[in-house]
């Protein structure tokens, strides 16, 4: 009888998508996230990796990403972790008109509702997180028809897509992770938007260009207050910042942060613990 290893990963606050990316070095057959538990699954496990995951989640309380954790390994019968993953994927809706579709499900959309394919295998990014499906809502309002985008921290690279499919007529996103770059360059294709969407691996500091009129950041608070220089530096007079990745408790230290670099908050929305946050450019 065959075997595989499944490895539950809990934590407080639930480790979303984009924070559980870097779990992929440690060549997991598959990756799923269910309520507060991210699971990976593998044909071999040893004590070493075992050991190796565990430090590495303990860095995340180190970098205060989250506050505990807990890890539990089963061994179990092996089954198809691809197949018994997918049965659980469907297409997922944000906001009043996108409809997130993972490659492998058929879909027929409403009249108007605008489709982002996106290729799951790496299952983070594709709308199963409130941070992604908030962003993706204020983007209906905030994203139509812009000149000039920035994605940072892209992960598969939805949010440039989507704005670009809003009618943004460029966009640059951009991840510091090898996997986002290989995924987010999969998923520009998909969506038929390669001539709009430029793909990057880099650091904000890395780039080159400014006069963005909309810039969208889904990441966690501590990066959102180390970038926010390099974040403002880019931003055209009178653009929009939209910031995602955020809980309740982050706003009273996020706003005066970007209040003084001269932004003006305007908006915000928020679904279960998160929020995202919009902020004018006004100096």
């Amino acid at each position: 009888m065959k075997y595989f290893f499944q490895v539950d990963i809990v934590s407080e606050p639930a480790l979303d998508d984009e924070n559980a990316a870097f779990l992929w070095m440690f060549e997991p057959d598959g990756m799923n996230f269910e309520n507060n538990t991210v699971k990976l699954f593998f044909s071999e496990l040893d004590e070493s990796k075992k050991a190796s995951i565990r430090e590495s989640i303990e860095g995340l309380v180190n970098n205060n990403i989250i506050e505990k954790f807990d890890i539990s390994v089963e061994k179990l019968e092996k089954k198809n972790w691809n197949e018994e993953w997918q049965k659980n994927l469907k297409v997922l809706t944000a906001g009043s008109r996108f409809a997130v579709k993972p490659t492998f499900v058929e879909y027929q959309p409403s009249p108007g509702e605008i489709v982002i394919e996106i290729d799951p295998k790496m299952s983070f990014g594709t709308g199963e997180h409130e941070t992604t499906r908030l962003i993706l809502g204020l983007l209906e309002k905030y994203g139509n028809n812009r000149e000039f985008v920035l994605d940072a921290g892209a992960g598969t690279a939805i949010l440039a897509i989507a704005a670009v499919k809003l009618g943004s007529k460029k966009a640059i996103a951009f991840d510091n992770d090898d996997w986002c770059l290989e995924n987010g360059l999969e998923n520009v294709r998909l969506n038929n938007v390669e001539d709009r969407v430029e793909i990057r691996i880099c650091e904000t500091k890395d780039i080159k260009e400014s006069g963005f009129d909309l810039i969208l950041a889904n990441i966690q608070r501590d990066v959102l207050l180390e970038i926010a220089n390099d974040l403002v530096a880019r931003q055209a007079k009178g653009g929009t910042l939209i910031l995602s990745g955020l809980l309740i408790t982050d706003e009273e230290i996020i706003k005066p942060v970007y209040e003084n670099l001269g932004y003006r908050f305007i908006d915000k929305t928020g679904e279960n613990e998160w929020i995202s946050l919009v902020f004018e450019y006004a100096e």
